[in-house]
């Protein structure tokens, strides 16, 4: 069945509805060449130059066409900007009705959990010495460079006493939605059943450990551990607190000890079988490294 089958009287009204929508998207400001060059309001001119001969089905579809062209401004919106703060803030409390002790500190965290098989990569931390009682506020302040809007965040924290034993910890990281950076985020930790101790070596004790791939050499010191390298390259990682083990990170390069065993990743790459190597410590590390 073509157009000619249909009368002006059925088709314009059709017509008419369809140049309102486009104006009514016009006075809102849409901004779509599409419709303001290519085309024009429906009107009588343009039902004379229609194909009366067209199907009715193709008479149909053009129409959904041009109505969709019609509100393409508002299809194609840019979605505003977010200007990150730099700092993300809320507190930390638990459920225990216990004293925090008088040398206890506060670890609040901001990772990146983009990748789930690989560990948060660390972006920035903040370590609180409380004058009082939770909950403790905390004020996590972090480049926003370093934010990709594209990626996932969470904020976790940990509460840890003077000898670095672990009392209180998060399960489970919390999304951080930097649409909403300017909300306080709550943070609840769980008690640990036993407190946790991190092991460090003595100071400046080389600890071999042997990957599937390469080999190093790990130098402990107070809250940092050199990494000795194939290829007689050095690299220094802070410590930062983790539920459990040693872990050191700068953000891209991470060394995780846990007892025997650890994890290490660089340049995007994660080397498997990392274990303390029993044999005697060689001057340098075995394998090559890429």
């Amino acid at each position: 069945m073509t157009l000619a089958s249909y009368d002006r009287g059925t088709i314009k009204p059709a017509l008419d509805a369809l140049a309102h929508i486009r104006l009514a998207n016009n006075m809102r400001g849409c901004q779509c060449a599409a419709t303001q060059t290519q085309h024009p309001l429906v009107n009588d001119s343009l039902l004379d130059q229609t194909d009366m001969n067209m199907t009715f089905p193709r008479a149909i579809a053009l129409l959904l066409a041009t109505a969709l062209l019609a509100g393409c401004g508002s299809f194609f919106k840019k979605k505003p900007e977010i200007a990150l703060s730099g700092h993300l803030t809320g507190s930390v409390t638990y459920r225990e009705r216990v004293a925090l002790p008088p040398d206890a500190k506060v670890i609040v965290s901001l990772e990146d959990e983009t990748r789930p098989e690989r560990s948060g990569e660390f972006i920035a931390q903040q370590v609180i010495e409380p004058k009082g009682q939770v909950p403790v506020a905390f004020d996590l302040r972090y480049v926003p460079a370093a934010i990709d809007l594209g990626h996932r965040y969470a904020v976790s924290a940990a509460i840890i006493d003077g000898n670095e034993q672990l009392l209180w910890s998060t399960d489970e990281s919390i999304p951080v939605d930097f649409a909403q950076q300017d909300k306080p985020i709550p943070v609840t930790v769980n008690r640990m059943l036993t407190p946790v101790a991190a092991p460090v070596p003595a100071p400046k004790a080389p600890v071999p450990f042997k990957c599937d791939e390469i080999g190093l050499i790990a130098r402990f010191s107070d809250g940092v551990v050199e990494l000795s390298l194939p290829g007689d390259r050095k690299v220094n990682l802070p410590q930062v607190v983790s539920a459990s083990g040693a872990r050191y990170t700068d953000g891209s390069t991470l060394f995780w000890n846990k007892g025997d065993e650890a994890q290490f990743e660089m340049n995007g790459r994660k080397y498997t079988g990392c274990r303390i190597d029993r044999e005697p410590a060689p001057e340098k590390p075995a394998a090559s490294f890429k």
